[in-house]
């Protein structure tokens, strides 16, 4: 998949870096999916809500620039967000580089109690990360078997995602009861 530069593969280097051995050169993985999009010219949204299109922006770009080809499940920084009822808007614009919340989940400890667990194979972007990995795993490149990399939030920041992280801080404290539930969906 990736054009060799040097006498070993993208496999090989990886191989040889976890057996604490030398490469020819270090493999790059530049944890990056907003860049591929912009330098070519793709929307940045098509990185999280066209699966197809990022993984192809993706293997492109990682053969030009030389880096390791990871195809990436798609997930954001606010997870939990729109997963759990919130909105999210797409991003647009220059500097806009991920979804962001629009309108959080919950807005009061008692909405936060009555939430309850999402259906998980339809909830938000899950149904988009499903199909992104399910390409991956369709993908076939000489870095076998490091083909799939999969981001997603940690269990405190998808709770804060869910009300917001300034709602979430006050009822750590305030409503510790309201936030455990929060931090038990997340977890869930």
């Amino acid at each position: 998949m990736t054009e060799r530069k040097g006498t070993m593969t993208d496999r090989e280097r990886v191989e040889a870096l976890l057996r604490r051995e030398k490469p020819d050169r270090v493999p790059v993985w530049p944890f990056a999916m907003g860049f591929p999009m912009v330098y070519t010219g793709t929307s940045v949204a098509d990185a999280y809500n066209n699966p197809k299109v990022s993984l192809d922006v993706g293997r492109r770009v990682a053969k030009e620039f030389g880096w390791l080809f990871f195809a990436m499940g798609t997930g954001y920084a606010a997870f939990g967000g729109w997963e759990f009822g919130g909105e999210i808007k797409w991003p647009s614009g220059e500097f806009a580089q991920a979804p962001s919340v629009t309108r959080h989940a919950v807005e009061t400890p008692d909405d936060a109690m009555n939430l309850e667990m999402p259906d998980v194979k339809s909830a938000g972007i899950i149904p988009l990360v499903v199909e992104g990995l399910k390409l991956a795993l369709e993908c076939a490149g000489d870095n076998e078997p490091f083909k799939i990399v999969f981001q997603l939030e940690g269990t405190f920041n998808v709770a804060c995602n869910i009300p917001g992280a300034d709602k979430m801080c006050k009822w750590m404290i305030k409503k510790p009861e309201v936030a455990h539930h929060l931090l038990r969906l997340a977890t869930d």
